[in-house]
């Protein structure tokens, strides 16, 4: 079990590091027992230009071995498999270090949405949630290419796929993505 740590004693390139691994692995972290990332790939993503490779290394083993250490690989464990059930999380790094400290756990599911703007929001939600990272990046992109209004763009580079001011062009922009996308089943 890998796990990334995240304390005010790593170094920078320590945190470069967990974000990227965690971002890597987002998408598959309860269902995926192993995520792979070449090291080329690795050091382009945290902006590591050097061949120094035994300091990356070096790196990468110090944030296993602390995290685990102070928590127990069981725990760390189930609370990686919180944090990939989560939605909306902007910093997953963060949320799960939070998670560990505070000891986030699932207890409730909240009401289900009663009004129908909720129930879009929970779709486009949903929508978003389904796509790997890239996609989420190149439809954020195609997204903001079709705004015009300075303020709309403004309110959605704050509040992203949940922006008010834009709300009929993001649910008419997913319609057109996934025609049956807000389709009563």
């Amino acid at each position: 079990m890998a796990a990334i740590h995240v304390s005010g004693k790593l170094t920078l390139l320590q945190r470069k590091l967990s974000n990227v691994l965690l971002l890597n692995a987002y998408d598959t972290l309860t269902t995926g027992q192993a995520h792979m990332i070449d090291a080329r790939t690795l050091c382009l993503m945290i902006g590591y230009n050097s061949n120094d490779m035994d300091t990356l290394k070096a790196s990468l083993r110090g944030l296993a071995r602390r995290w685990i250490a102070q928590h127990g690989e069981d725990h760390v464990a189930e609370k990686i498999a919180y944090v990939g059930q989560q939605r909306n999380v902007k910093n997953p790094v963060g949320y799960l270090s939070a998670a560990l400290k505070d000891g986030f756990t699932t207890e409730t599911k909240p009401a289900a949405p009663s009004s129908s703007r909720a129930k879009d929001l929970e779709r486009i939600r949903d929508l978003v949630a389904s796509r790997t990272p890239t996609q989420r990046d190149a439809d954020r992109r195609l997204f903001m290419s079709q705004i015009e209004s300075a303020d709309a763009r403004a309110d959605f580079e704050r509040h992203g796929w949940m922006s008010a001011l834009n709300t009929i062009s993001i649910k008419a922009f997913w319609q057109e993505m996934v025609p049956d996308a807000f389709e009563e089943t």
